[in-house]
């Protein structure tokens, strides 16, 4: 069994010799889950998301993830039996590990949460719209957490499916939008109308979507990519990446000239969705 392991591993990195987070400066020393496991329920992560990485960029999430993992079990609909004790046991990991955090939180009432709801634009008429994530305050650094793990994720998918390492002067954009935000007037739904890949995530034959989801597109070259992600009912982080950083101002050009066609006016190379 460990000599299997070993060679499994000397054979993953001989085909990922370079860490795929660090513009490929280091060389790959360690297996990295991404997403992690931790953010699954009973840690049974996709099959096939392990990325080669340094030992600097496989650890540096670790804080992260254990907050991520708190924040990705927040629900809309009720809780199964697994869920909730998942949930709790990653409230009290989030309730040791950032005090500050959960003692910050504003919990409102349902007045006051469709209230909130009925100023973005959102129908509380709803079914489950009293279990949205704004129905609490968050510190911003809780989200700005969530963004940095989508600039993470989007390399590891851009690598996924393009087989480039995304360059360290690429431009990486990761907006966050809690499951309020997603459902309101302001999330780009039009302009994201043109990410058309659908990825099969799934452990064995078991489905995980209901956990983790995504979209893409990716241009020909791996110059550029865009991913929807969504997390469960939580968050949905939406991650665009330039390789050339010249070729994002032409983009940023272009959608000045082009408002109306946001999303058609990212990239102007034929897409190839692998």
């Amino acid at each position: 069994m460990a000599g299997a392991r070993s060679n499994r591993r000397r054979n993953f990195f001989a085909l990922h010799p370079k860490c795929c987070f660090c513009g490929g400066s280091a060389d790959a020393t360690t297996e990295d889950h991404v997403p992690g496991r931790g953010l699954f329920l009973g840690r049974q992560w996709p099959s096939g998301y392990v990325f080669p990485a340094c030992f600097s960029c496989n650890n540096e999430a670790s804080q992260g993830e254990a907050l991520l993992a708190w924040l990705v079990r927040i629900r809309i609909t009720d809780f199964s039996p697994e869920e909730e004790r998942e949930f709790n046991r990653c409230t009290y990991e989030v309730s040791r590990r950032f005090p500050e955090i959960v003692d910050g939180l504003k919990f409102h009432s349902r007045v006051e949460s469709r209230r909130f709801l009925k100023e973005m634009g959102v129908p509380t008429t709803m079914p489950g719209v009293d279990g949205v994530l704004h129905s609490m305050d968050f510190p911003d650094h809780v989200l700005d957490v969530a963004s940095d793990y989508g600039v993470k994720l989007g390399k590891a998918l851009h690598y996924f499916h393009s087989g480039r390492i995304v360059p360290s002067v690429a431009v990486i954009d990761a907006k966050v939008y809690t499951n309020a935000n997603a459902m309101g007037p302001q999330f780009p739904a039009q302009a994201l109308a043109f990410i058309t890949g659908q990825a099969e995530i799934q452990r064995a034959s078991t489905s995980l979507i209901s956990q983790f989801d995504y979209r893409y597109t990716v241009v020909e070259g791996g110059e550029a990519s865009a991913f929807v992600i969504s997390f469960g009912e939580s968050l949905v982080i939406v991650v665009s990446i330039f390789a050339d950083p010249e070729r994002h101002k032409q983009a940023q050009a272009a959608r000045k000239l082009r408002e109306s066609q946001v999303g058609t006016a990212l990239f102007s190379a034929p897409q190839s969705e692998h």
